[in-house]
Parts: C-alpha cells; structure tokens; sequence
C-alpha cells in the first residue's frame, strides 16, 4: 500500500449528502478520507455499532489499496456506498415513512431479522 495516494484527502461528489443525512439520524460520523492507505472514507458510530464506510460515485470502483486494506481489516466489514438508502442499508436500517421537516431523512426501525 502507498503512503498517502493521489485520491487521499480526496472527497466524493456524494460524501457532503451522505455525512449530513447520517448525522440527520443521529450517527456519529468520522470522516478517515485524508487518511489514504486504502482506508476507508468514513466510521460511522451507530446504536452501539461501528461501520466503515467507503463511499463510491455511482458507477465508482475500488482502488486496488482499498481492496487490499479491507482484506486485511480484521474488524468489521468495510461497506461500499453510493447513495444514502445504500447507507441506510449498511447500517442495518430500513425506510419506513418520512418527515418533511427533515428533508427526506426518513424515520427508520431495525431491520426484522
């Protein structure tokens, strides 16, 4: 793995909607995109759980340090994202009505498992 690539500290068009609609929902949200080596863009904290997030554009690929870097994570899973219901889905949620004052953040419930 590189040091600190040419994409490190760089962000997606996608990451400001997604980082704002995340803590919309009251997820703590660590942005790790200046951090480089293949690590992922974000950590995101959420009902007692942490999530690693690499957010893609769509259509987006992963480099190959980032491929490498989550197979060798021995913690959680890294989820590849590109859109906030994508998201919604990495963090085990689902959408189940919305509210208008919260500019399409839905209000979400667990997942029946």
């Amino acid at each position: 793995m590189r040091r600190r690539g040419p994409r490190a500290g760089k962000r997606d068009a996608n990451q400001t909607e997604i980082v704002g609609k995340l803590r919309q929902l009251g997820a703590s949200v660590l942005d790790l995109s200046s951090v480089g080596l293949g690590c992922p863009d974000l950590c995101v904290g959420f009902r007692g759980h942490d999530f690693w997030i690499e957010l893609k554009a769509p259509g987006g690929r992963l480099l190959p340090g980032q491929v490498q870097w989550a197979a060798l994570w021995r913690g959680s899973k890294v989820h590849v994202v590109r859109s906030f219901d994508e998201a919604l889905t990495a963090l085990g949620v689902e959408r189940t009505c919305f509210d208008p004052v919260a500019d399409d953040v839905p209000t979400i419930w667990p997942k029946a498992k």
